[in-house]
């Protein structure tokens, strides 16, 4: 080979080498920047996926007392029902027997006691 030749092949071999130790450093600074951002981001993903769990957990809590909740009130219904089917012609009787009083009699004979024994505390009210 000739010393030209060698020269021309030693300054290419030391431009790749300049280049290669180029995309060492940039790779060397990306591999760093990787690292700084995972280090940075996983506690931050950590906390938050820590919290959407505890949120699901509360919901979940929630969600099994409203079908409690709705069971009872489920229950309770039923049991109004029951109670007033139980007792519809009971109702139906008291509330004719209401409508069958007659509110101007009596209103009468609260009035006529009240004109027969007014005197009679007025009476008695003088001795105290």
């Amino acid at each position: 080979m000739s010393e030209e030749f060698q020269e021309k092949l030693l300054k290419l071999e030391k431009k790749q080498l300049f280049y290669h130790r180029i995309s060492a450093v940039c790779f060397a600074g990306f591999l760093l920047l990787s690292v700084v951002t995972v280090c940075i981001l996983v506690p931050k993903i950590t906390t938050t996926l820590e919290n959407i769990n505890s949120v699901t957990q509360k919901v979940e809590t929630s969600l099994g007392n409203i079908d409690d909740m709705a069971t009872g009130i489920t229950d309770a219904t039923a049991n109004l029902n029951k109670l007033v089917n139980d007792n519809a012609t009971e109702l139906t009787d008291a509330v004719e027997k209401l409508s069958q009083i007659d509110y101007e009699g009596l209103n009468q004979a609260i009035q006529d006691l009240e004109d027969t024994v007014g005197p009679f505390a007025s009476f008695m009210n003088r001795f105290k």
